[in-house]
C-alpha cells in the first residue's frame, strides 16, 4: 500500500512541472500576423533567390517573397503584408490582447512563464482547473479511496 501511495506522490509531482513559452518581442510583427520565421538557412536550401545570410531570421509570406525580420519590424520591407485588419487564430501567441479571433481570449496558464496563446473559453477553464492545486488535491482523494476500495475488495 505504501508503495502504491508513493508511486501516485511521485507521478503527481512530476506532472506539476513549469513550462517556459518566452518569445521574443522581435517576433511579434511577424508571428501575430500568422506568416512563418525561418532561418536564412531554411530559405537557401529550399531554392530562394536572393542575397540571403545563413544565421539571420527570416518572415517568409505566404506567396514565397520573405523580408529580414528586423526590416520587417521596422518598417523598411514587407509594407503590403503588414494588414491592419487582422486576427490571430486558436494556438497562436499574442502579444496585443485585442487581436485574437472572435470567441477568443489571450490565455496563458499559471504554470507557465512567456507570452500568452489566443484560445476558447473552455480551453482556458480546464487549463485552470488542471493547474489549480484545490483540482489536484480532490483528484488525488479520488484515486486514494478508489485504491483504498480496491485493496478492501482484494482483502476480502
Amino acid at each position: 500500500m505504501k508503495k502504491l501511495f508513493f508511486g501516485f506522490m511521485i507521478v503527481f509531482l512530476l506532472i506539476n512541472v513549469s513550462v517556459s513559452a518566452m518569445m521574443s518581442d522581435e517576433d511579434k510583427e511577424c508571428l501575430q500576423r500568422g506568416y512563418e520565421m525561418v532561418s536564412g538557412y531554411y530559405l537557401i536550401s529550399g531554392g530562394y533567390e536572393g542575397i540571403l545570410s545563413n544565421s539571420d531570421i527570416y518572415c517568409l509570406f505566404p506567396d514565397r517573397n520573405y523580408c529580414l525580420n528586423s526590416k520587417f519590424n521596422n518598417n523598411t520591407c514587407g509594407s503590403k503584408y503588414k494588414i491592419e485588419n487582422y486576427c490571430i487564430k486558436q494556438g497562436d501567441p499574442v502579444w496585443d490582447i485585442d487581436k485574437c479571433c472572435e470567441g477568443l481570449e489571450p490565455y496563458l496558464p499559471s504554470s507557465m512563464d512567456g507570452h500568452p496563446s489566443c484560445q476558447p473559453f473552455s480551453v482556458r477553464f480546464i487549463g485552470e482547473l488542471k493547474y489549480n492545486p484545490f483540482y489536484w488535491f480532490i483528484e488525488l482523494v479520488f484515486v486514494l479511496f478508489i485504491v483504498y476500495l480496491i485493496h478492501r475488495l482484494v482483502k476480502k
